[in-house]
């Protein structure tokens, strides 16, 4: 590597990652660019062996791997926070230990489209979804635009974290003391970097795989659990850009849609408190932004009450499909 060349950081929190997180430490090693690289991870505490197989790479390669002291734990977003700070890079990559990336030219091909094209501020590209060791579908499985900005975040577009490569100075531009009032997870993050108008780059390659697992934070989480996880991040997106008279219409619909997913769901695995509270602020963001959607409140309802039926339902005798010796079990339907 030519060490006249920017620093690329790759930022890497992880919390029991121990069945995933060496694939996802050599994909970062296996990254062909002429950049120097670094490798920082933050590792939370985890009760499995993360952290033993996180500190051997770091030995092998004290090079590229730094693995930053162990903390009392501290919980996703100040492991997050403190990550993203401890890089030195000009240029950020995204990858969390459960994921991995599978193009050795990924970092090499994001830096050369911000070294190009000086009004953007970040790339990201195509993802494989893996699920029971299986490849069950892309995050993009369709067209979508190239250049996008903060009106395309606002609008719900989703970015998947490990395709992420950005300009660090667009982070450090807010203090490290006043983070935790600006960035709570990835979208959060998404929102700083292109809320002063800058720019990113979609590239439609498939470079990396997130991956679904029981112990993922996101992707195996209840809907309460998703729900409290992803109101933080509204919170701050509503505190820091809600006064932007160009952004107002855009998060104010993204809060309506916000909450009529929640108000489903929550109907969906029957929980009544959160089905309340967030038909409430549908309501009431409906009502700013279009009263017609109103209707849309009899939904609940009929989820909640189907949910209740099939769940009290007695099992039917024809249930049973096959012999017992066949190891089928009679049970009740699955939601």
């Amino acid at each position: 590597m030519n060490n006249t060349k920017s620093l690329i950081s790759v930022c890497m929190i992880s919390y029991n990652h121990g069945p995933y997180i060496a694939q996802a430490i050599e994909s970062v090693l296996m990254q062909k660019t002429d950049h120097p690289i670094e490798l920082v991870i933050s590792e939370d505490r985890s009760p499995d062996n993360t952290r033993e197989i996180c500190q051997e790479y770091a030995d092998r390669y004290p090079e590229v791997v730094r693995l930053l002291p162990l903390e009392p734990n501290m919980g996703f977003q100040k492991n997050f926070i403190r990550t993203l700070y401890s890089c030195r890079g000009e240029f950020i990559a995204l990858l969390e230990g459960d994921d991995f990336w599978t193009d050795v030219y990924k970092l090499q091909k994001q830096v050369e489209v911000l070294e190009q094209n000086p009004e953007l501020v970040l790339s990201f590209h195509n993802v494989n979804i893996l699920q029971d060791d299986h490849i069950t579908g892309q995050v993009y499985p369709g067209p979508r635009k190239e250049t996008i900005n903060a009106e395309d975040v606002f609008q719900h577009d989703y970015f998947q974290t490990c395709s992420i490569l950005f300009r660090s100075a667009s982070l450090f531009a807010v203090d490290r003391s006043q983070a935790h009032e600006w960035i709570y997870n990835d979208i959060t993050l998404f929102s700083l970097l292109l809320s002063d108008g800058s720019k990113g780059r979609y590239l439609p390659e498939i470079m990396a795989t997130y991956r679904v697992h029981p112990g993922g934070v996101w992707s195996m989480a209840n809907v309460a659990k998703r729900y409290q996880i992803s109101h933080v991040a509204e919170n701050i997106i509503l505190d820091k850009y809600y006064s932007n008279a160009r952004l107002r219409p855009l998060i104010a619909r993204r809060e309506t849609l916000y909450y009529e997913l929640f108000m489903v769901e929550s109907a969906k695995c029957r929980d009544l408190p959160l089905m309340l509270r967030t038909t409430s602020k549908f309501v009431q963001w409906s009502l700013l932004t279009n009263p017609l959607r109103l209707w849309k409140i009899m939904f609940p309802p009929i989820h909640y009450l189907r949910a209740t039926l099939l769940n009290r339902r007695p099992v039917p005798k024809n249930v049973i499909v096959a012999k017992k010796e066949k190891g089928y079990k009679q049970r009740r339907p699955v939601l």
